[in-house]
């Protein structure tokens, strides 16, 4: 009974570090050579039971999870290809496409896509950086992002409700596109707009 307690509470541990990010002071921003890594929406997916919850890591060093028993803001940082828990040091690493993070308990994936990919191995070739300039988008806002937050979260409603319960899909798809388009990120905006009318349920009711 004593090695399953303990064992119990390594896993408990381990998925608070990734999905938590636990309750803790106001973090400096992570390194701008890592940060935009990781910067954006995901889902993490907890290995040992397949719970999903959405996860939004902020360019602040702050992040915000929808989760039932978690705090629901934390800090982090990051070096290199690894993202860092820092109230328990906890890790997780990206994926060369920029797409996924793993850890021991969990796998979590990125919502949209990234912002920057992974550092390509050594003695890979590197395209060239692209000169045009970026439109304003909620992964990369260092600002208060309640907006891009409400989009996020209304995204993640509407595809959890699309299937069972399509009136209620196209009024969280509606709420996120206006979300966005407050937030000023006409790019998602679009791509929610996109996503809805092209389920032929939701955009019966859309």
């Amino acid at each position: 009974m004593g090695e399953l307690m303990r064992t119990g509470s390594h896993i408990f541990f381990l998925v608070a570090g990734l999905l938590l990010l636990a309750l803790g002071p106001a973090a400096a921003a992570p390194p701008a050579a890592c940060a935009q890594k990781f910067v954006g929406s995901w889902t993490v997916r907890v290995n040992a039971t397949g719970q999903t919850y959405p996860l939004l890591v902020r360019p602040n060093g702050t992040s915000h999870i929808t989760c039932p028993l978690c705090p629901s803001e934390g800090t982090w940082t990051c070096e290199g290809n690894t993202l860092i828990s820092i109230e328990t040091s906890t890790s997780s690493t990206l994926s060369a496409d920029g797409r996924t993070l793993t850890a021991s308990c969990c796998t979590t994936s990125r919502v949209g896509e990234p912002v920057v990919a992974a550092a390509p191995a050594a003695g890979a070739s590197i395209q060239p950086a692209s000169t045009k300039p970026k439109s304003l988008s909620c992964d990369t806002l260092r600002r208060p992002a309640k907006d891009c937050d409400e989009a996020d979260f209304s995204l993640y409603a509407a595809r959890a409700t699309l299937e069972r319960y399509p009136t209620v899909a196209a009024d969280q798809f509606k709420a996120a596109a206006a979300a966005a388009r407050r937030a000023g990120d006409s790019k998602l905006e679009l791509t929610i707009l996109r996503e809805a009318t092209s389920s032929p349920s939701a955009a019966a009711k859309y």
